[in-house]
């Protein structure tokens, strides 16, 4: 009885394992960096005792994926307490004015819907005294439990407040930062409008705060005539295949 060779049974073999493979899901995409304020010249200090309860960053999304991690220029207050920890939130946005009495209308602030969240341990930043100029380093990778589906153009916002009796600082680019997708914002606490960010004899002004946002973009699904064509190829051999050993046995 005749059978294929070797080389033409691993050739079949090879069409229908590529085949299959082609109908999986696409492999998960290495996060990439999507929006940016790198740099920072100011801190602004917020929690126990501060007159800032929470400050709070809008960015618009640049791709289409899922929002994975951030990185936030963030450190504590020299003398606080290391017990507590800072809580970090992907909301929505909402659009209108902030409280500064100038006339910024229809600016995305920061919003209702809480989309995910993290918490970071007091303890774990580096202690930065905004009294002497010094700014926070950028933190390590702040990662979500779940993740978060976002779509270019649309904006979201980073919230921060603390948990016990610590204070901390995020670090900000003053009074006009190169990131264009967003704006700082700070207020009191729950129940108060938000206020664009100022310093020390500036009126409240369109800053920035440091922050990296990372997102695993969508893939792009594997071409569906390519899969059949794999598909086929394989099938056909087969088919060859047993049309041969048919032959031979008779």
């Amino acid at each position: 009885m005749s059978t294929l060779s070797p080389q033409s049974t691993a050739a079949i073999a090879l069409a229908l394992v590529a085949g299959l493979g082609g109908m999986s899901l696409p492999l998960a995409a290495t996060p990439i960096r999507d929006q940016e304020q790198a740099t920072a010249h100011f801190s602004y200090s917020f929690g126990t005792g501060e007159f800032w309860q929470q400050l709070g960053q809008t960015f618009t999304a640049g791709v289409d994926g899922m929002l994975t991690g951030l990185e936030l220029r963030l450190g504590r207050m020299p003398g606080s307490v290391t017990t507590g920890s800072l809580s970090i939130e992907i909301r929505t946005t909402e659009t209108g004015p902030a409280s500064t009495g100038q006339s910024y209308l229809q600016t995305p602030i920061v919003g209702g819907q809480r989309l995910a969240s993290a918490t970071l341990n007091t303890v774990d930043v580096p202690v930065v005294d905004p009294t002497l100029g010094q700014v926070a380093p950028f933190s390590p990778l702040i990662t979500f439990a779940t993740p978060v589906s976002v779509r270019a153009g649309v904006a979201y916002s980073i919230l921060l407040y603390g948990n016990g009796a610590d204070q901390w600082v995020w670090s900000l680019d003053l009074p006009a930062s190169t990131y264009g997708g967003g704006n700082a914002f700070a207020r009191v606490g729950n129940g108060y409008a938000w206020s664009f960010v100022g310093y020390a004899g500036n009126p409240p002004t369109l800053g920035d705060f440091g922050f990296r946002t990372y997102v695993e973009r969508t893939a792009a699904p594997v071409s569906e005539p390519m899969t059949l064509s794999l598909w086929g190829l394989g099938l056909a051999g087969l088919a060859w295949r047993r049309r041969r050993l048919q032959q031979v046995a008779h």
